[in-house]
């Protein structure tokens, strides 16, 4: 085949959409470059819990929720609150987070936030404290 510019174009333009296409990330986990965000299970979530010494465990519900039950050793910062980007800026960026909620999607919005934020390590319990409540795990009241 002859290369001509037309072709030299096509091609490099084939590798460019296919390079930045290959980059976007359909599924729940992903590790970008020096950052890990995942989703975890409940086992997965409970074993961090219990053998991460580095972990910070956050709910981003409101304070009332928090009130009513909430994991163990976990800070309360509210995702509907109009300063949860100006808390989370005071967090320590190279910690590891578990992050929840009720069900799982206001804590997805945060770790996406954390994300953008640059957070090294974090992970958005799947279901929230509605699956870990409905598994017996420790709640505090």
């Amino acid at each position: 085949m002859k290369l001509t510019k037309v072709n030299i174009l096509i091609v490099t333009g084939l590798i460019l959409v296919s390079t930045l296409l290959g980059g976007c990330s359909t599924g729940q986990n992903q590790t970008l470059g020096a950052q890990t965000i995942k989703e975890l299970n409940l086992q997965e979530a409970e074993n961090l819990i219990n053998n991460d010494d580095n972990l910070t465990v956050i709910d981003v519900r409101t304070s009332q929720e928090y009130t009513s039950g909430h994991l163990p050793q976990a800070i309360n910062l509210d995702y509907r609150s109009g300063t949860f980007n100006d808390e989370l800026g005071k967090l320590d960026k190279n910690k590891v987070y578990l992050v929840y909620c009720q069900s799982g999607n206001r804590s997805q919005k945060a770790v996406d936030i954390m994300k953008e934020l640059g957070f090294k390590e974090v992970y958005n319990l799947s279901g929230g404290i509605t699956q870990w409540g409905v598994n017996s795990l420790p709640i505090v009241k």
